[in-house]
Order: structure tokens, then sequence, then C-alpha cells
């Protein structure tokens, strides 16, 4: 019976000292993500304290590039009718 009790509490205490190192564990891997959550999230402060401004560059530059686009549309535009006349005048000028 003595043996059995024995057996038993070292048996507990082994469960014990499992557990006892598996909380360590997670305390470790807890602490690592804590850092790494904490170095995240300052990081991501600097990052967005800057973002409406390069947010607004973006929408400048988008906005000159669509007026570039429009002033070339038309440039297009205007010499595609250049060279219909240019084209209906050497049609003329062959035929007569």
């Amino acid at each position: 019976m003595v043996v059995w009790v024995v057996g038993f509490n070292v048996a507990i205490a082994l469960l014990n000292c499992y557990l006892f190192w598996k909380i360590i564990q997670w305390r470790r891997c807890l602490r690592c993500t804590h850092y790494t959550l904490t170095r995240t999230e300052r990081q991501m402060r600097r990052i967005l304290t800057t973002a409406p401004r390069v947010i607004h560059q973006g929408q400048q530059g988008a906005q000159q590039t669509r007026l570039a686009y429009a002033r070339l549309q038309s440039q297009i535009q205007q010499l595609q009718q250049l060279l219909s006349l240019l084209i209906l005048v050497r049609k003329l000028w062959y035929r007569y």
C-alpha cells in the first residue's frame, strides 16, 4: 500500500514537473509574441502617421496623370484628323 501511495505521489510530482516545464515554455512564447506585437504596433504607428500625406501625394499624381492623358488624347485626335485630311488630299491629288 505504501509503495502504491509513493508511486502515485511520484507520478503526480512528475506530472507537475511536466506541467511546470510547459508553462515556462508558454510564458517564453507569450513574451516573445508580446515583444513582437509591441514592435509591430510601434512600426504601424510610424507608418500610419505618414499615410495621409502619402495618400494625398498619390491622389495628386493620379490627377496630374489624368490631365496629361486628356491632353494627349486631344493631341491624338488632332493628329488623326490631320492624317485623315492628308490622306484625302493625296487621294484627290492622284485622282485628278
